[in-house]
């Protein structure tokens, strides 16, 4: 199977250099193609979150609950839900599993969704009381954009 990067650009998707391009000539007009698609994440964005992370736990109240950035991360992932539980075939025992949010374990539409579900919790559970705006703000400053608007989805 080939894949290839493409892009959508008005009512069709487009190969965005020579190997797409080389890829799809072969295929006759109306021919039939299966294609599976993903977006790719965006980088800034992965590279945020873990600094929203490192700042959440670094900015904790003594006592501190968690103990490391890792448990804390994965207790944000268990209360979004981004986990599963799982039966030890061994023990009988029921452990729950965080997913992993890692750049190559999801797509970027995944990570929207995983993003703002992250976004939500940080306004609700942690800094209660801060907007939506001011939030988006921060998180533009972080990324030295003028705007939340200029964040790339």
């Amino acid at each position: 199977m080939t894949e290839i990067l493409m892009q959508k650009i008005e009512d069709g998707l487009h190969p965005v250099d020579q190997d797409g391009y080389e890829a799809i000539r072969h295929f006759n007009d109306g021919v039939f193609v299966k294609v599976k698609f993903s977006v790719p994440r965006n980088i800034r964005q992965f590279r945020l979150y873990h600094a929203m992370i490192n700042l959440i736990f670094v900015h904790q109240r003594e006592p501190k609950v968690f103990p490391t950035r890792e448990i804390m991360r994965k207790e944000i992932s268990i209360a979004l839900g981004h986990c599963q539980e799982v039966r030890n075939s061994f023990t009988g025992k029921t452990y729950t599993i965080v997913r992993s949010t890692d750049f190559g374990s999801m797509d970027q539409l995944e990570w929207i969704e995983y993003f703002d579900a992250f976004k939500r919790f940080v306004l609700e559970k942690i800094v209660p009381g801060v907007g939506s705006k001011d939030l988006d703000q921060a998180i533009a400053d972080m990324l030295r954009i003028t705007g939340p608007e200029q964040m790339e989805r």
